[in-house]
This record gives C-alpha cells, sequence and structure tokens, in this order.
C-alpha cells in the first residue's frame, strides 16, 4: 500500500482494466506466470515517479509486492491451532464492527476509524475478574448414561449428566424408550433401502432442487478439502419455501418442504411413516432433555423454553458414510480422512443421533481424538455452541468428525435437531458469567472461532448451514458460498 502506485481514486477503473489485459488475474490467489508482464502493464498505467521516488527498480518492486501479497494472505488463510487457557471465547463476547477486513483495518483509510472504536471498547470494558477457571478433567472415553435413573434414581442420573455435559460435552443414553435396538434396525434398513436405489433416481430427488437443501446430496462430487466420503438425505419441518427476490439466504435455507420418495419406489417399508415416527420421537427425548438441562442448571424451564418456537421446527439427516477403500486410504492425512469435517455444532442447543456404526471421533481437551463406540439401542447426545454460551462455558460443545478410516462397513446415522429461534440472540445467564464457572478448554479451529464471531444470529444460521453442505451450497449459493471462503469459514 506504501508504494501507491495507483491513486485511491482511480484504483477501482485501474483493477477493471487489468482484469480485461489479464482474465486471468480476476479471480485467483497465487502468482501468475505473466506476472513480470502484469507488473510492467501496471508500470506503463501509473508512470515512473512514485518508482523514481522510492529509488525502485522493477525487480525491487516485483520483490516488495511478492512480500506483500505473501502477508495479506498469510492473513486471510492463518489458521489458529493450540490450546486455549484464555476461556472467554466461552462466554458471551461483543464483537465490534470496524471498517475494512482484518488484514486491511490498519491501513491510512480505515486507521482513524479502527482508533476510535478501539479507545470506546476499552473504555467499556469491566474490571478483569479475579478468579480463575477451572481446570478441566480430561476424558479418555464417551460416558454411557442410563437413561431410566431419571425416574428410578434421580440423583445418580444427574450426577452422571453433569459430568457428561460439563467435562465431555457427549453423553451416549441407553433405555432411551421408543429407540429399542429393533427399532434403530428397521430404520436403518429402509436407509439401506433408500440408498442403494440408483443415482437416476436420487438425481430426481437431489437438494440441488431445494433451497432448504432437503432432499439428497452428496459429498464426495466435490473436489478439495469440501470433499466427504458420504451421502445424504435432509428432512426439516415442512413448511412452504419463502418467496421473494428480497428474501435473505438464510431463511431459504431453514425453510422449505421436504422432498419425499413415492412410496412405490420403497416397498418395503412405509418409508416416510416411519421417519416420521422417528421424528416425533426425536423430538420428545429432546423436550425432555431440555427439563433435565434445566433441573441440572437450577434455571427455570421458561428460561430454556423461550428460545424455542411456539411451533416446533427441526432438521435432521440420514447420513450413509461409505466405506474405506484403497483410494480412501491413500489419500488419508495424519489418520484422517474425512467422512465429516471436523466441527462443534454452531446453532444448536442438542443434536440427538442414532447410528448404525463406529466411525465418530470426539477431540478432547488435550486435543487428542477419542473413539466413540456404537451402543446397540443408544442414543447420542452432544452440547452445541449456543448451549455452551448460554451457560458461559459451564456446559461443553466439544469440537468432532467422521473418520472415514474406522468405517469397514456402510455407516448410516440420523441426527435430529430442534430448532431455536433464529432471531433470538443466546447471551449468557447472569449466574454462569463468572470465568470461574467456565473452564479450560482445547481451542476450537480458527474455522469455528470465525464463525462464532458473526454477530447477526440470522447470518451465523444460515452461514453455519453452508459450512456443514459445502458441496451443494456451492451450487445453490454461489455468492454466499464465495463470501464463505472469503471470510474463512470453509
Amino acid at each position: 500500500m506504501f508504494v501507491a502506485l495507483v491513486s485511491p481514486e482511480t484504483v477501482g477503473q485501474v483493477r477493471t482494466r487489468l482484469h480485461v489485459a489479464f482474465p486471468t488475474a480476476a479471480n485467483t490467489d497465487v502468482e501468475l506466470d505473466e506476472s513480470d508482464s502484469l507488473l510492467d502493464w501496471l508500470l506503463a498505467q501509473s508512470g515512473h515517479t512514485r518508482i523514481q521516488e522510492l529509488q525502485f527498480s522493477p525487480a525491487d518492486l516485483q520483490r516488495c509486492v511478492r512480500v506483500a501479497h505473501a502477508l495479506t494472505r498469510l492473513g486471510r488463510t492463518y489458521l489458529l491451532t493450540g490450546a486455549l487457557y484464555d476461556t472467554s471465547i466461552t462466554r458471551s463476547v461483543d464483537f465490534v464492527d470496524v471498517e475494512g477486513e482484518h488484514y486491511t483495518m490498519l491501513s491510512e483509510a480505515h486507521v482513524r476509524s479502527f482508533a476510535t472504536k478501539l479507545t470506546a471498547a476499552v473504555d467499556d470494558t469491566p474490571e478483569p475478574s479475579q478468579s480463575v477457571p477451572m481446570a478441566q478433567n480430561d476424558f479418555g472415553s464417551i460416558p454411557t448414561v442410563d437413561f431410566s435413573l431419571a425416574t428410578s434414581d434421580s440423583e445418580n442420573y444427574y450426577h452422571q449428566l453433569r459430568y457428561a455435559l460439563e467435562e465431555v460435552g457427549f453423553v451416549i443414553f441407553v433405555n432411551v424408550p421408543g429407540f429399542e435396538d429393533t427399532f434403530q434396525r428397521v430404520v436403518f434398513a429402509a436407509a439401506e433401502e433408500l440408498f442403494g436405489r440408483p443415482d437416476s433416481w436420487k438425481d430426481k430427488l437431489s437438494a440441488s432442487h431445494s433451497y432448504a437443501l432437503r432432499g439428497h446430496l452428496r459429498g464426495d462430487d466435490i473436489a478439495g478439502p469440501h470433499k466427504a466420503h458420504a451421502e445424504a438425505y435432509r428432512f426439516g419441518a415442512d413448511l412452504p419455501a419463502p418467496i421473494g427476490d428480497d428474501t435473505p439466504f438464510w431463511k431459504k435455507l431453514h425453510q422449505g418442504p421436504n422432498q419425499w420418495p413415492a412410496e412405490e419406489d420403497l416397498p418395503t417399508f412405509k418409508f416416510r411413516h416411519l421417519m416420521e415416527t422417528l421424528f416425533e420421537r426425536y423430538q420428545a427425548l429432546n423436550l425432555t432433555l431440555n427439563d433435565h438441562i434445566c433441573k441440572l442448571l437450577d434455571i427455570p424451564q421458561a428460561v430454556l423454553n423461550a428460545y424455542f418456537p411456539d411451533t416446533y421446527e427441526f432438521n435432521s439427516a440420514i447420513w450413509h458414510y461409505f466405506p474405506v477403500n484403497s483410494t480412501i486410504l491413500s489419500g488419508a492425512q495424519n489418520g484422517f480422512a474425512q467422512g465429516m469435517h471436523e466441527h462443534r455444532d454452531p446453532s444448536t442447543f442438542l443434536t440427538c443421533l442414532i447410528q448404525s456404526r463406529p466411525g465418530l471421533q470426539v477431540q478432547n481437551h488435550a486435543g487428542t481424538w477419542i473413539d466413540v463406540p456404537h451402543v446397540e439401542g443408544g442414543v447420542h447426545s452432544r452440547a452445541g455452541m449456543q448451549l455452551m454460551r448460554l451457560t458461559g462455558g459451564k456446559l461443553v460443545a466439544t469440537t468432532h468428525r467422521v473418520n472415514t478410516l474406522l468405517i469397514d462397513k456402510d455407516r448410516y446415522t440420523i441426527p435430529y435437531v430442534l430448532s431455536t429461534k433464529l432471531d433470538k440472540p443466546v447471551e449468557t445467564l447472569p449466574q454462569f458469567s463468572g470465568a470461574d464457572v467456565a473452564k479450560e478448554h482445547i481451542a476450537p479451529n480458527a474455522k469455528i472461532l470465525r464463525l462464532a464471531s458473526i454477530s447477526d444470529p440470522l447470518e451465523r444460521s444460515g452461514y453455519a448451514r453452508l459450512t456443514l453442505f459445502p458441496a451443494m451450497a456451492k451450487k445453490l449459493y454461489p455468492k454466499e458460498f464465495q463470501r464463505a471462503e472469503e471470510l474463512g469459514l470453509l
């Protein structure tokens, strides 16, 4: 920026002419083979007066440009690693919008505005707490809790539930009414029949026909880091698709009708009836767990209920994870092949899930990946980042992923989330706002932190959905997908 070959008033015009002269420069972040010619063109447009003032030769300028490009690219792509011992990330944080990007906010054009906002933020900052975050008890396995103890031995049940949600963030419930192993086996058999249909049949029910991403989608039909060795069939509350060119993308993503397969195409099971039965049982379980969490936290049920709409809505999917093969094995890195990328559930309180076999991994607080076992008739439940925010970090949202290297046969899972109000921000309850409530956690990866930093809950919910289904999102929401990449969410 200090080179200033082009004045701020003409930079837009010069950039447009440059892209006409060098079309390949318009959408790339790497140095072009023709960079020498591009630089000569830029010098011809701007004149040599400024170069003479700087006492730069063309070679000096080229070295300077390369350094500047490398630094700005580093700013856009740097990924945070290591442990996080300042638990402020687990509490409600007020983010301040500043002008420019994070790598230009201290430029000449924005530095005065940045200084003003920084001063105001510092003036409003309360005195630091003298309390010390509690040490986190690390875990090497996922706790299993007998759900029936909630009524037969509540003291024991809540003792186990507290450990599971405060120290691990994951729990496997057994003896959950309606989720017996026999019922789950029927559901997984229906899933196998669904995904066993020809690709041409599944294409007719593709989520590419649905802005709410309902229907069939694949994760292995996109190159690069977004590729996943899986396919899915998505469902949600059956609602009319919003209409109008001015409908925001987040609303299109969250609202729309399901694409139900014709019953005659899946003759072995009454597929729609079976899935709707599962969703009803999931809803009842989620509402019961909400009540249990209120008792655990000693808060009125109305506090949690206020975050859910009067008419309950949900999101769910049947996931089919492909078994490992020689091709997948050869492309694995650091003991991982991507069935689902590592993430924390960003816009939820609780996620419940049934699975047909292992493959899920959870990251403990030392950064070690722990395999989640398969328990027949078990229901997995995990805390989301919204519940973590509500409790100031007392309840933990843990990073997890699906590792295809652990899957030797076709794996089916069905997660379910009871949707919260998108327009109601989640704020930390006063009784959980002290640092002594939170615990030390392994730092989320940088993408999770960037997503959490989006202040608008509606926009954040939309980008959260895009990051979970990047292949289809790229096709249906190209502008928002590009913006998500620019924000470093993908």
